[in-house]
Order: structure tokens, then C-alpha cells, then sequence
């Protein structure tokens, strides 16, 4: 929000993930996003709010979602995929009338319908309160996880590396020295048996290369704690060739 002045007034919408965001798993402040608002309205563009991850908080809710603050401009997106079930690939749209009407249209011309079947489950999971006692337990989990990969990155990564600490969400982001390329390192890792998500697949326009995203959500900490170590071990050997 800070970047929107004068020279963007032609644009059109802002797209942003603003809760526990992937790659990163940064959260945006309040005071950003009712500043992203007061943009909005200023310069007549709509928000995209994607909000897959809101749910997965793990001490704390995190902000008002941005439609709090501009609400005739803002279409929030979720989905079940991240909370309920990965296989259901439902999602939804929360925006004014008069925008949600032709998205509707457009929809139907691209897949005619969304399985009634997975819309059923969810909303029975939704009536009969199962999101409520199923959200803790998830929670719960993803917080003992994301714990453990922090402190296994603590414990075992060595120092001109630095990582995001969310607090909710699937990831984290891992920054490695420039001159590590995890594009390259990619291979090596794999033949390890630990698997990464280098950064280059994450930018639209040039590219950083030194950076990895790293999830804990399907793995029980035990793994996690192993392959940490022996990525960090990965990265010594590349630091040491690097400066021999």
C-alpha cells in the first residue's frame, strides 16, 4: 500500500493473500490493510483478497479481513481445501451482488456446475458445527509442527540464513545467501529425500533464486526434525565449496 500513488491510478485491482501467506507465511498488519482500503477507493480499484489460510491460526485470529474496510470493493476467495478436505477443491467468493452475478455466469460457462455432492458435505459439516470442533484440533497440530521445523531451523541451520516465523498457516519462508542457487540445489536435495519448493516459482517478474519455501503441515515432527538437519547439512556443503 505504501507503493500506491498517483502513478498507479490506471490500475484495476490489487491482488494480495494477506493472511499467512504463501510462500512466505507473512501476515498483513490492520493498519496495511485499512491503508490497501483507503487506497482502493482513492484510485477506484477492487481488492482480490485470497484468504485460504485465515482459519489456520494457532494462538491469535489474525486481522479483520480487508472487505471489513471496503466492502463495495473487495471479493474475498476461500476454500474448504485448507480446512475441511484437499480433495474437495471447493471454494467460494464473498463480494457485493452486482459483482458475484457475472462471476456466476462466467462460471457456468467454463464448468456448468460445482459438485453437489462436495458442497452437500460441507455444508452438513457446516450446520451440524463439525468446523468447530474440527478447527482446534487442526490448529493444534500445525502449531506443534510449525514449532518444531522452527526450532530444528534454529538448532541446525547455520548462520547468513534467515526464515519468516509465522504464526498460523502451511509454510514457511527460508532465505539462503545469494549465492546459492535452490533451483540447482534442488537435485541434491531430492536424492536426500527432502523436497522444497525453490523460490523462483513464486515470482511473476525477476526472480530471486536464493530463497525456499518449506511446508509442515502433512509431515509429523520426528521427519521434520531429519529433514531439516539434512537440508542444513546441504547448505553447509554448499557455504564451504562457496568459500574454499
Amino acid at each position: 500500500p505504501d507503493l500506491i500513488g498517483p502513478e498507479f491510478s490506471g490500475i484495476r485491482f490489487a491482488y494480495v493473500m494477506p493472511t499467512f501467506q504463501n510462500p512466505t507465511g507473512i501476515t498483513i498488519t490492520e493498519e496495511r490493510r485499512k491503508k490497501l482500503a483507503e487506497k482502493a477507493r482513492e484510485y477506484d480499484f477492487w481488492i482480490l483478497e485470497d484468504n485460504p489460510y485465515g482459519e489456520l491460526w494457532y494462538d491469535c485470529q489474525p486481522p479483520k479481513p480487508i472487505r471489513c474496510y471496503a466492502p463495495e470493493r473487495t471479493l474475498t476467495m476461500g476454500t474448504f481445501s485448507k480446512v475441511l478436505s484437499p480433495g474437495f477443491r471447493l471454494g467460494y467468493i464473498i463480494g457485493p451482488k452486482a459483482a458475484l452475478d457475472p462471476l456466476t455466469t462466467i462460471k457456468q460457462a467454463v464448468d456448468l456446475h460445482t459438485s453437489t455432492f462436495t458442497q452437500l458435505i460441507s455444508a452438513r459439516c457446516l450446520d451440524e458445527g463439525l468446523m468447530k470442533t474440527h478447527m482446534p484440533d487442526v490448529r493444534a497440530l500445525y502449531r506443534t509442527q510449525c514449532h518444531c521445523m522452527l526450532d530444528a531451523l534454529e538448532r541446525y541451520f547455520p548462520e547468513d540464513t534467515t526464515w519468516t516465523k509465522p504464526d498460523g498457516g502451511m509454510f514457511i519462508w527460508v532465505t539462503l545467501p545469494e549465492y546459492i542457487n535452490t533451483d540447482d540445489m534442488m537435485k541434491e536435495a531430492l536424492d536426500r529425500k527432502v523436497a522444497y519448493v525453490p523460490s523462483s516459482a513464486f515470482y511473476a517478474n525477476e526472480p530471486k533464486f536464493n530463497q525456499m519455501r518449506l511446508s509442515f503441515v502433512t509431515v509429523p515432527p520426528e521427519k521434520i526434525d531429519q529433514g531439516v538437519k539434512v537440508l542444513a547439512e546441504l547448505v553447509k556443503e554448499k557455504m564451504a565449496a562457496h568459500n574454499a
